[in-house]
């Protein structure tokens, strides 16, 4: 649950919109909060897939020469590949359509310097405000709790899920606010409470892309 007291003071002299501002706080709150339950399920899988990029993330921005020098730019596109196309295959195969990586990871794609966008490049996209949105079949989730871009060893860089198999989410009682009015202290108390969980359906439906 989350809670909030706001003085009568205070709301007398801002006005019925500060009110009004928490409450949207806490709605914020919330869907953070469930975003970060679902990744943290995802990140924490055994995954059915796992691609170790050959050398561990370059993360410097900085490149010089052609973008196919870049061998973390080059490295990580050929895992992103080979993922999807190992989901796909066998006699029960998936469906990836989703990559959920950290700004700083995605930055590496921007790292791309000709126009024509040499090999396979020219599928990726990206909005008018710079954020990665498709990098080949896949749809981009920016998530900046995902682990930033490191060479850590064995760190999750990425994960790649069919999002309609790999993560369970339910609601038992979904967000409820409650407001008490408090004579003793004049101020009024927001409460909100939720019961929610969620949960790991099947692994094959999640992979990782990891540091060697």
């Amino acid at each position: 649950g989350k809670e909030a007291i706001l003085c009568e003071k205070d709301i007398w002299e801002v006005g019925n919109v500060l009110m009004d501002k928490y409450l949207n706080a806490f709605s914020d709150m919330w869907a953070s909060w469930f975003d970060y339950q679902i990744y943290n399920e995802l990140e924490t899988a055994s995954p059915g897939t796992t691609e170790t990029l050959g050398t561990a993330l370059a993360c410097d921005p900085a490149m010089t020469g052609s973008c196919c020098s870049d061998a973390a730019l080059v490295d990580l596109y050929h895992s992103v590949q080979a993922v999807v196309a190992s989901m796909r295959e066998g006699t029960n195969p998936y469906a990836p359509d989703y990559i959920i990586m950290s700004p700083t990871v995605a930055s590496i794609f921007k790292r791309l310097q000709t126009p024509t966008r040499v090999m396979g490049y020219s599928d990726i996209s990206w909005d008018s405000d710079g954020r990665a949105t498709k990098i080949g079949s896949l749809k981009v989730i920016e998530y900046c709790r995902a682990n930033t871009c490191a060479n850590t060893q064995g760190e999750v860089m990425a994960v790649i899920v069919d999002s309609r198999r790999a993560v369970g989410a339910v609601f038992g009682h979904r967000p409820k606010t409650y407001k008490f009015f408090q004579s003793n202290c004049n101020s009024t108390r927001i409460d909100s409470w939720t019961f929610f969980g969620c949960g790991e359906l099947d692994v094959n439906a999640i992979a990782h892309i990891v540091n060697p």
